[in-house]
C-alpha cells in the first residue's frame, strides 16, 4: 500500500502575495507543510503540485517531489481543489501505481500538528469513509 500526500501550491495567490513562500518562524510556509507531512511518517512520498518555479525550488529544497508542472488552467482563480486533486491523482497513479490513499495538505498550515493528521488517518482507516478532513481549533 502506498500513501501519498499532495500539497497544492499555486503561485498566483491574490490576497497575500507569494504566501506559500513567505517565511514564518524562519521557514517558508510550504516548508512547514513538507516537514509536517514527513513528521507523520505516514506517507511514501510528499508531492507538491505547482505552476510556480520558485515554489518548485523551495519544495525540492525541503525534500518534496515536484514531478510535474501544474497546467495553467488549474492554477487560476477559478480552479478548485477538487480539479487540482483529480488531475494530481491521475499523475500520481502514473508515478506510484500502487497508491492506495492520497492526502491533500494545504501549504499554509504552519500551526497544524502532525498528531492531528495521524489521528485523522487512523479514523479514516477504521471507517469505510472515502475521505476525512482533519481540523483543529486555534485561538
Amino acid at each position: 500500500m502506498s500513501n501519498i500526500v499532495l500539497i497544492p501550491a499555486r503561485g498566483g495567490s491574490k490576497r497575500i502575495k507569494n504566501k506559500n513562500i513567505i517565511e514564518f518562524e524562519g521557514i517558508p510556509i510550504i516548508g512547514h507543510a513538507i516537514k509536517l507531512a514527513r513528521e507523520t511518517e505516514l506517507f511514501d512520498d510528499v508531492i507538491v503540485s505547482t505552476d510556480d518555479e520558485v515554489i518548485r525550488n523551495v519544495s525540492l529544497k525541503f525534500g518534496a517531489s515536484v514531478p510535474w508542472t501544474r497546467p495553467q488552467h488549474l492554477a487560476d482563480d477559478i480552479a478548485t481543489t477538487l480539479d487540482v486533486m483529480k488531475h494530481s491523482a491521475e499523475e500520481i497513479i502514473k508515478i506510484h501505481p500502487q497508491t492506495k490513499n492520497i492526502c491533500c495538505l494545504y501549504p499554509a498550515t504552519p500551526l497544524l500538528d502532525h498528531k492531528i493528521i495521524k489521528k485523522a488517518y487512523e479514523l479514516f482507516i477504521l471507517s469505510d469513509a472515502n475521505f476525512t478532513f482533519p481540523s483543529m481549533e486555534h485561538p
